[in-house]
This record gives C-alpha cells, sequence and structure tokens, in this order.
C-alpha cells in the first residue's frame, strides 16, 4: 500500500550502521548478563554479575599505582615472598578497581589459584580485579604460627607492594582465608594492623578470639573507631563438624561483641573446609568468590 512516504537512503543507511553497531557491543563485551556456573556435586553454583571499576570515588580511595603486570595469571614474588597474582581481563590502570587477597592455611596452597578453573580466579578475571595469595615466609608452613620474622609485617608489605603497583581502591579491599591463615586474620593480623588494613573478608574454616589480652583489647579498640568499622567485614563460613568450631564461634562473639558487621554461614554436618566438596557443599574458593560477589553488590561497588 502506498502510504505517500518515500525511503531515504542515507536514513536506511544509517540505521543500518548503528544496528551493526550494537551486534559488535554485545558481541565484544567483556561481561556477561548470564551469570557463570560453577558444578561441584551436581550443583550449580552462581555468582551474581557486578562491573568492575567503583562508581563512587568517595568510597574508593584510588592509589593510583601504575607498575603492575598485565592482565593473566602469575607466578612471582611480591614483597620478597612467592605468591600467585591474578590481573583481571579489562583491567587498565587509568581505572581504579579492587584489590582482593587471600590467606592460606597450614601448609595450604597458594598456587590453586593458578588454574583458569578456579573459581575466585575466573570471579577475578570476569570482574577485571587484582588478587594477591602469597606464601607464609616460613616457606607456606603456616601464617598463624612457627613465624619467620615478623609475619604481620610481611603481609603489610604485600599488600603495600599491590597498592603500589596497581590502580586499586584503598578504602575497600576484599580478602579472604582458609583454616589457619583465617587464625591468622582474626587473632593476628587483623588485632594489630586493622586501622592500616581493614578489608571485607571471607573466612573460611578457621578463626580466633585472639591469644592474649592485649590482641583482644585491641579488637574492641579498633570496633569503637567508625572508620575502621566501615571499612571491614567478617564474614564467616564453617561447619558444625568443623574440629575448629569452638574457636570460630569465640571469634564471632569477639567481633560481634566488638560492634564490627559480622555475618555468619553456618553449614549443619560439614566438617573442615577440605572435606566440604565430601560433605556435600561448595568448594572454599566456590564459597570465597560467592560473598565477595553479595558483599561486593551490598556495598555498592559497581
Amino acid at each position: 500500500m502506498n502510504t505517500g512516504r518515500t525511503s531515504h537512503p542515507h536514513r536506511t543507511l544509517i540505521t543500518l550502521l548503528i544496528g551493526c553497531t550494537i551486534f559488535l557491543l554485545a558481541a565484544t563485551t567483556s561481561y556477561s548478563l548470564t551469570p557463570p556456573s560453577d558444578t561441584l556435586e551436581g550443583t550449580p553454583i552462581y555468582f551474581p554479575i557486578i562491573v568492575a571499576g567503583p562508581s563512587d570515588a568517595s568510597n574508593c580511595n584510588p592509589t593510583g599505582g601504575s607498575r603492575g603486570l598485565a592482565p593473566g595469571r602469575y607466578r612471582t614474588t611480591v614483597a620478597g615472598l612467592n605468591a600467585t597474582v591474578v590481573v583481571g581481563q579489562g583491567y587498565d590502570p587509568r581505572t581504579p578497581t579492587y584489590l582482593a587477597f587471600f590467606l592460606h592455611g597450614d601448609n595450604g596452597s597458594w598456587t590453586k589459584f593458578l588454574s583458569t578453573s578456579n573459581p575466585v580466579t575466573k570471579f577475578v578475571n570476569q570482574q577485571g580485579w587484582i588478587f594477591v595469595a602469597a606464601q607464609s615466609p616460613n616457606d607456606g608452613e603456616s601464617w598463624w604460627t612457627h613465624w619467620s620474622g615478623d609475619h604481620n609485617q610481611a603481609f603489610s608489605r604485600v599488600l603495600d607492594e599491590m597498592f603500589a603497583k596497581y590502580n586499586v581502591c584503598r578504602d575497600m579491599v576484599f580478602g579472604s582465608s582458609g583454616s589457619g591463615g583465617s587464625e591468622f586474620w582474626t587473632s593476628h593480623f587483623f588485632p594489630a594492623k586493622g586501622a592500616e588494613y581493614p578489608a571485607h573478608t571471607v573466612i573460611g574454616c578457621g578463626g580466633n578470639d585472639g591469644y592474649s589480652r592485649t590482641s583482644r583489647q585491641q579488637v574492641s579498640a579498633l570496633g569503637r573507631d567508625p572508620d575502621v568499622v566501615r571499612k571491614s567485614t567478617f564474614e564467616y563460613v564453617y561447619g558444625t563438624e568443623d574440629y575448629l568450631y569452638r574457636l570460630v564461634r569465640e571469634s564471632i562473639t569477639l567481633y560481634t561483641n566488638a560492634g564490627f558487621n559480622v555475618y555468619v554461614h553456618e553449614m549443619a554436618g560439614a566438617g573442615h573446609c577440605n572435606e566440604w566438596p565430601a560433605d556435600g557443599f561448595p568448594d572454599l574458593s566456590t564459597q570465597i568468590a560467592t560473598y565477595w560477589a553479595k558483599r561486593a553488590a551490598a556495598l555498592g561497588a559497581d
């Protein structure tokens, strides 16, 4: 039917070009609208999608580092310690992103994040974050005991080097730990260094209420500092059958009473974190990635 309108060749060409541009952008974007999944014991685990890069500069305080590695996975050294570093896809030092870390347990693995299939690695890659897992100074025996020098200072230097080399948010850091690493974070590092290095931390299968009256007093004092409380989260993930159950609960009580933001994820029937898959629960790396995603979304880290 003749409507009285004629087709304009230039308008048609412009419409086609816009359509092609939209298609190319959709095909090349680094972030999918469909949540990625990892299957463990037949159970799919989903990470909520959040776009890398802080939108609120007041919650970021970018470090401005620009001498770091290009996107990829590296077995390297950081502050003199062996370490795995993952630089997420799309990281550009001109735009700040988030720093994340992992503290291994006794003789635990700090190299597992070199695998592209590790859920933490996949999450960091997708979000364009920066991640470090350093080996403890005593050849990886333990972060919390049998110290070789000052372990608190050693980990401080790791964080300082990452802040210096990568453009990350100084005021919003995401941490994680397992077993002895959780004991180190809750009873050693945070009481001594929490004012300088607060973090939103997933604390896996471990924790302690401190080895001394001094460390407990330090935690109480930190809890009275609203700036430290704002920049800290204690996300405990553990099983009721864990041999460290009592210590974990004592740690929860300490930090809750001190006024910190404490979240408890207790798994009925689960043992220590190395037993979680056999007990029918997602492994530690999956839990870390999942709770990082949820905490980042809750904090508006997008």
